[in-house]
């Protein structure tokens, strides 16, 4: 395989964009692993990226469209095509442009760099454009399922039909924990569910470790008066599905709070929410909103972490996948204390090496924080054993190698169908 043609409305435009780097790092990593790989990245244009329509990176070549005009009005991406949806229902009217758009540009970028392969970040819309151009092009498909790019199609009459179609297509996919699996089988009946199946593959997105050094993170401790203190970390952008609300509800419980201090990395649309909260329960000399954070301040505020807590919820009938915060914290070699429906929840062993309380209980998850705690305090030699041992399948190098042994596959595939006058 020589050249691979990304496609993602997930790009992050800088270090500093909030917007996870998940893709473009899968991408620096095939290259590392493959160095004589061509990849290229398609993206959408947004009012943040202010990014050229051609721009080369260590690693891979960043391609951008636009999908509406004037192009300041290009809100549906950028920050996530959901949030943006639920803020803002007049989006919902560039659907259609984003759509054929980026159906164009891919099938323009694919005729003219020809790919040995298309791959999709996302089932909606980049899986369901993708394989149409590959089918156009005839050229190998693959794509990746992240959380509820898939399931916000049930209320379409021909959702069935339509991923289906897009699914068989494909020569295969993947998805980034069980939980979100489920999500795509839920399109599958008696006469399809074979084709999905036997076409599909968990493989988590990675990250990888950035430790910080005791001096720094000592120093930082003093700086915000943390010296003695739990920390307690909640990372993410500030919407309900990430759940913070329960955390705080949680930590009004405790009795002891002195000991305690909980740092919010993140910004978004329930801040002022959550902080009219913190001040409702009396509790807001314990919570540090910290604010977006990103690079060394962001690995700062993980290596102060004693203990992080990833509470999402089910909100309006949509979950996550597998939260890049998770990967990064048990990397860090981090307590982890995941709600039942993060997708976490199939990697840890509870009490082992993480903790897992249901969704929406404040009690459970007030339990949960107090045997995180009795760690913290005992001897927890074996316990972070288990923790470095499970979180070896999220560093990048074990993924990217998982993601180029499937493509190696479906290129002899390829072959072996080609030379029988098919093509895949």
């Amino acid at each position: 395989m020589k050249k691979i043609l990304i496609v993602t409305s997930t790009l992050p435009t800088s270090d500093s964009d909030p917007v996870p780097g998940f893709v473009s790092d899968q991408a620096i990593w095939l290259k590392k692993l493959a160095p004589t790989i061509e990849i290229d990245i398609l993206a959408p244009h947004n009012i943040y990226s202010k990014t050229k329509n051609h721009t080369k990176h260590p690693g891979y070549t960043e391609h951008r469209f636009h999908y509406f005009w004037p192009s300041r009005w290009e809100l549906l991406t950028g920050r996530g095509i959901q949030p943006a949806l639920q803020q803002n229902k007049l989006l919902f009217l560039q659907i259609p442009f984003l759509f054929l758009c980026e159906f164009l540009a891919t099938y323009r970028l694919t005729r003219k760099i020809q790919p040995d392969l298309l791959y999709a970040h996302w089932f909606t819309p980049q899986g369901i454009t993708t394989a149409l151009v590959a089918k156009l092009t005839r050229t190998p498909f693959v794509f990746t399922t992240h959380a509820s790019d898939v399931i916000v199609l049930k209320r379409l009459p021909f959702s069935r039909k339509l991923v289906t179609w897009a699914c068989k297509q494909a020569a295969c996919y993947t998805a980034v924990s069980q939980q979100t699996a489920k999500k795509l089988l839920y399109f599958a009946n008696a006469d399809n569910r074979q084709i999905i199946t036997d076409k599909l593959h968990i493989i988590p997105m990675g990250t990888e470790k950035h430790p910080v050094s005791i001096k720094t993170l000592k120093s930082t401790r003093k700086s915000y008066d943390l010296t003695g203190k739990t920390i307690i970390l909640l990372m993410g952008r500030l919407v309900d599905i990430k759940g913070f609300d329960i955390v705080l509800d949680a930590f009004a419980k405790i009795k002891e709070k002195e000991r305690y201090r909980v740092l919010i990395c993140g910004d978004g649309p329930e801040r002022a929410k959550l902080e009219a909260q913190a001040t409702l329960l009396g509790i807001s000399k314990y919570i540090r909103f910290m604010g977006f954070v990103s690079g060394k301040i962001k690995d700062n505020a993980l290596g102060l972490a004693d203990i992080v807590i990833i509470p999402s919820r089910i909100s309006n009938g949509y979950s996550e996948g597998l939260p890049v915060v998770f990967m990064e914290a048990v990397l860090n070699e981090k307590i982890t204390i995941v709600s039942n429906v993060t997708g976490a929840q199939e990697v840890i062993t509870d009490g082992i090496d993480g903790f897992v309380f249901q969704s929406e209980s404040k009690n459970d998850l007030l339990s949960k924080l107090t045997k995180a705690t009795e760690i913290l305090n005992g001897d927890s030699r074996a316990f972070y054993r288990n923790v470095r041992t499970m979180s070896k399948q999220f560093e990048w190098k074990a993924v990217a190698r998982k993601h180029l042994d499937l493509f190696d596959s479906l290129e002899l595939d390829a072959r072996d169908k080609n030379s029988k006058g098919r093509v895949i």
